[in-house]
């Protein structure tokens, strides 16, 4: 005779079926199964479901095995996998000996998958993986950025967990970045939202739910599976914060790729799904709305992520140029697994992240709050001379003189840091804007170009003496080389 017992419950079990502990005891003791069985553990769901009580709690409660991030006791195995994936050894070969892959793609992929077995020995635990990351993240930074600096954490707390909600520039740099920044300064690393168009392949399945990412279905189909979908994210987020895991989410769907940083309603809608219930504030009888509600029980952190040079920005550009003389882009087979290469290998001058206080007060509606927190996402973004180069080569004219806000760094500012600015960041921009094809070069200027309208258009700038900061800042960078 075989009784199921409180204490035999795997411990990830929990958060799979959402069952409270406190039910559980009376239920079990109705359980009483026989069998003859050596050390075979039970499925629980499938024995507990047959109850009419549990199958409800079943059912109610959404299923997160298809997009949660991977467990520990998961790890070894899907390490085994990525070690054979041929996806991930051309990747890493190109990335770590770009000359020696070019000369010989195959040889360098043998020598990668020799890196990645000696690498992933040890692996065991999705920390250990993380840590393996880090690793190769400092690397890149040491190869590929002038200067990595960050601001604001001083202001968050290491035992709280957040939604950290920034722009989205890179396709992995963004999330990978944070995470960095996160774990230098003493706070846990975050789970990554990753869109289900980044899944297509059990390669990058594996490496993404490896690193703490989780799937946001984006492509469901139907009203009611579009629903489920949104419902089914929204509650794992909701159940990753309550349960002391901070989460990052982009502010957008899809990378920005005109520069132009702005969130989509639409997200805080979503997120909003999980805490439908409405409340009634006793004192005031004042109905307090779905969305207003939202910051009081989420701690919304926004996020500015600067780059002095991106690297994508010639593909960015190609894509820009493709949807506006054509009507659309059809990406490449491989296309997004190019970016991600291009964005660690390529060179991106100086790198800052922002870290906002968590929004707070009252808003009527998504669209107040996602003003609220592109304020606070693009005041926070540094102003690079790539910035201002491209305005001025634009034709941009009007004030940009008193920028400030956060850690925005005005014209003037990068007027007197220019002396000091990497000639290599000033050089690398100015070739680029120079090479591209005529047609094509107004679509990479307005990549850097953006942010600064970006600001006017929120109101963090206004339209006086622009042409003055622009002149000093090109005198300061003639004086420099």
């Amino acid at each position: 005779m075989l009784i199921v017992k409180y204490r035999s419950i795997p411990p990830g079990l929990w958060a799979t079926i959402g069952l409270q502990k406190k039910v559980l005891p009376d239920c079990v003791r109705t359980l009483h199964w026989y069998a003859l069985m050596d050390s075979f553990v039970l499925d629980f769901v499938y024995l507990y479901s047959r109850f009419s009580k549990a199958a409800k709690l079943c059912r109610a409660v959404p299923n997160f095995e298809s997009i949660r991030p991977y467990r520990d006791e998961e790890v070894p195995s899907v390490v085994r996998r990525l070690i054979n994936s041929v996806e991930l050894r051309n990747g890493i070969a190109s990335f770590l000996f770009p000359r020696l892959y070019s000369f010989s793609s195959v040889a360098t992929q043998h020598l990668a998958a020799l890196i990645l077995r000696f690498r992933a020995r040890r692996l065991r635990t999705v920390h250990d993986v993380q840590m393996m990351v880090r690793r190769f993240i400092d690397h890149m930074v040491r190869a590929s950025v002038d200067e990595l600096s960050w601001s604001g954490l001083a202001d968050l707390d290491r035992d709280q967990s957040y939604l950290f909600v920034s722009n989205h520039r890179d396709i992995t740099l963004d999330s990978a970045l944070l995470n960095r920044v996160l774990h230098e300064e003493g706070f846990p690393t975050c789970q990554i939202a990753v869109g289900d168009n980044l899944f297509g392949t059990p390669f990058a399945d594996d490496l993404m739910r490896l690193n703490r990412g989780f799937l946001v279905e984006r492509a469901a189909g139907g009203p009611k599976k579009i629903y489920a979908a949104l419902m089914r994210t929204s509650a794992f987020i909701r159940q990753s914060l309550e349960g002391g895991t901070s989460v990052w989410i982009a502010q957008r769907e899809g990378r920005a790729k005109d520069g132009f940083d702005r969130t989509e309603p639409a997200l805080l809608k979503m997120l909003a799904l999980a805490w439908r219930k409405s409340r009634t504030d006793v004192g005031s009888k004042r109905k307090i709305s779905q969305l207003d509600e939202l910051l009081q029980v989420m701690r919304i952190v926004p996020v500015a992520i600067s780059y002095e040079l991106d690297p994508c920005d010639l593909l960015k550009a190609d894509e820009l140029y493709e949807v506006a003389t054509a009507g659309g882009f059809t990406k490449p087979e491989g296309a997004d697994l190019a970016s991600i290469v291009a964005g660690m290998r390529g060179y991106k001058g100086r790198v800052h992240l922002h870290f906002s206080k968590p929004l707070t007060g009252h808003y009527e509606s998504a669209e107040a709050i996602a003003r609220a927190m592109d304020e606070a996402i693009v005041g926070g973004l540094k102003i690079y001379p790539s910035n201002v180069n491209a305005w001025a080569a634009q034709g941009g004219v009007g004030g940009m003189s008193g920028v400030g806000g956060m850690s925005g760094v005005g014209v003037n500012e990068a007027s007197k840091r220019a002396a000091s600015a990497s000639s290599k960041a000033l050089d690398f921009f100015d070739a680029r804007v120079i090479g591209v094809s005529a047609e094509k070069q107004p679509y990479l200027l307005l990549q850097y170009a953006n942010l600064l309208r970006n600001r006017l258009e929120l109101g963090l700038e206004t339209h006086s003496e622009l042409g003055a900061d622009v002149a000093d800042l090109k005198l300061a960078q003639i004086s420099s080389r």
